[in-house]
């Protein structure tokens, strides 16, 4: 069955890939990124359901694109979950870049590539993130800047918020994730760790672990848009933190309605 899973979505990622590589070259810078992440998210819902991951949204996406979204970060699958409820463009870190496969999909789906080693590299980072948000398109981050274990989130990094800091018409968005149910049955602090990535594994071993998973139903909860006008990056972390650890704090609560509900 991971086998099978595997190539599946391996060739409809490499499909829309080469599709999101050739189309609209014809376009406008403006026109091809709202292109791109229009058929990003169409390949997200797709490879979601070639290994039986459903993804539902808690809560109303605003109407106006063009905001920065951060979330937390559980594993391999994040970018195409995330992808596949609205259309978005990806930040990711610059080694991506260089990874086999994924390193000429990342280029096809227009990936905003951040070096966190390297501080003189933010203003090429805060250039292209905002040149994205007025095509008109969101923009993703994980700002905990690694991957979380799904029921605590770590403290969140301030780089990917110098995009919109001290924005006069900017906006960020708090979104949370988490695994509602896996293989069919409710989970609880301990059975959502299944889809994340622990530190000191490979990424493979991630992926390998979800795959054999018979189904996943996958949460992704909306907070309320915070405006950038006035605050710099720390407050902007600060208060997106807030509100993301709120959204989490109500699935841990959730959880412990359910389990009190199935034992009555």
């Amino acid at each position: 069955m991971r086998v099978f899973r595997l190539i599946r979505f391996g060739l409809i990622m490499i499909w829309y890939a080469a599709r999101m590589s050739l189309g609209g070259r014809r376009m406008s810078e403006r026109d091809r990124m709202r292109y791109i992440a229009r058929m990003q998210s169409v390949a997200g819902g797709r490879m979601c359901s070639a290994i039986n991951v459903r993804v539902s949204l808690r809560g109303n996406l605003p109407e106006n694109a063009g905001s920065l979204v951060v979330i937390n970060h559980l594993g391999v699958l994040d970018p195409w979950v995330l992808a596949s409820c609205f259309p978005v463009a990806l930040a990711a870190k610059v080694e991506m870049d260089a990874w086999p496969v994924f390193g000429w999909v990342g280029q096809s789906v227009g990936l905003i590539y951040v070096d966190r080693e390297r501080r003189m590299n933010t203003t090429g980072f805060v250039e292209k993130v905002q040149r994205r948000m007025r095509d008109g398109v969101d923009v993703l981050v994980f700002p905990e800047g690694t991957t979380s274990d799904g029921v605590t989130l770590r403290p969140f990094k301030t780089g990917g918020f110098a995009a919109v800091a001290n924005m006069e018409d900017g906006f960020v968005l708090p979104l949370y994730m988490w695994a509602r149910r896996v293989n069919d049955v409710n989970t609880n602090p301990q059975t959502r760790k299944l889809v994340t990535w622990p530190e000191g594994t490979s990424m493979i071993s991630n992926a390998w672990q979800v795959l054999g998973l018979k189904s996943v139903d996958m949460e992704i909860l909306v907070g309320d848009l915070i405006p950038t006008a006035g605050m710099d990056r720390k407050e902007l972390a600060m208060a997106s933190q807030d509100q993301v650890e709120s959204l989490m704090r109500s699935t841990l609560q959730d959880q412990v309605e359910t389990l009190m509900r199935s034992t009555l």
